[in-house]
């Protein structure tokens, strides 16, 4: 997981995953004015850093993040070799985790990814009004490569076939706002 300022929702992300893996890091994403370290600290495994020193090129000059793709590459250095992992941001909650393990088994049975379903955005009754499908579990048995500043996807360049699963899903909880939108559309500019 990669955060900053998610004071917000990285507690319910965190708990909603912790039970169902062996290990949970979370990776500081550029310095956060809000509790997000602090939250991480609490219920990660293990909080790294990952700033302008480490790749200077994946930040603004005010320092922040402006390339996503490098701070989950910067993640992966983390997962121990061969073992399958997932994704999901600070923003996220994993919903029926206890299904987990049973996606899981479709890598083991061949596949490169677990494609789980993402409710990305809500009304105000709380009803889905964007749903999606994300690949979210990798196979860690294959070579994976974040590309992309935003909106990025994880490449893998030996046959990776996805395995589409119904349960569990993954439940987006920040609604968009302007802050977020000038950003993303700074980065895909940067894109061009």
């Amino acid at each position: 997981m990669i955060a900053r300022n998610a004071e917000a929702t990285i507690e319910t992300a965190l708990l909603s995953v912790k039970p169902y893996v062996d290990r949970v890091v979370v990776v500081l994403a550029g310095a956060s004015d809000d509790r997000t370290e602090e939250i991480a600290t609490l219920r990660a495994d293990e909080v790294r850093d990952f700033g302008p020193k480490d790749d200077p090129e994946a930040f603004f000059p005010d320092g922040t993040l402006s390339d996503f793709a490098a701070a989950r590459n910067f993640a992966l250095k983390f997962v121990p070799e061969g073992s399958h992992w997932m994704y999901i941001d600070a923003d996220d909650e994993l919903v029926g985790g206890e299904h987990l393990a049973d996606a899981v088994k479709l890598l083991d049975e061949g596949g490169g990814t677990g494609v789980l379903p993402y409710e990305y955005s809500h009304n105000e009754y709380g009803k889905v009004t964007l749903h999606h499908t994300r690949e979210r579990i990798f196979n860690g048995r294959l070579s994976w490569q974040w590309q992309d500043r935003v909106h990025e996807w994880a490449k893998c360049d030996d046959p990776a076939p996805y395995r589409f699963v119904r349960l569990p899903i993954v439940k987006h909880h920040r609604q968009p706002d302007e802050a977020r939108t000038a950003r993303n559309t700074r980065l895909l500019e940067l894109m061009l």
